[in-house]
């Protein structure tokens, strides 16, 4: 699939400025966005009222960030 499309679609939106997609197993970069360099992300979780978004920066492990936004919600 042509995921490099796909984020193409959406930074052109005028919405959004820059844009990933990693693999569902969170270790493989398939397509970005110039400018989004890789090491840097959201996590999103949805609870049962709200939506919970945490931005991490360069140095931290997407996974260390996704574990602090998920324990945040239980």
């Amino acid at each position: 699939m042509d995921w490099q499309a796909d984020i193409d679609w959406l930074t052109s939106s005028g919405n959004i400025d820059k844009a990933a997609i990693f693999s569902g197993a969170n270790d493989t970069l398939w397509a970005s966005s110039e400018g989004f360099s890789g090491e840097e992300g959201v996590c999103v979780f949805k609870a049962i009222e709200t939506i919970i978004v945490g931005h991490y920066s360069q140095g931290v492990q997407p996974g260390n960030a996704a574990v602090a936004v998920e324990h945040f919600i239980y």
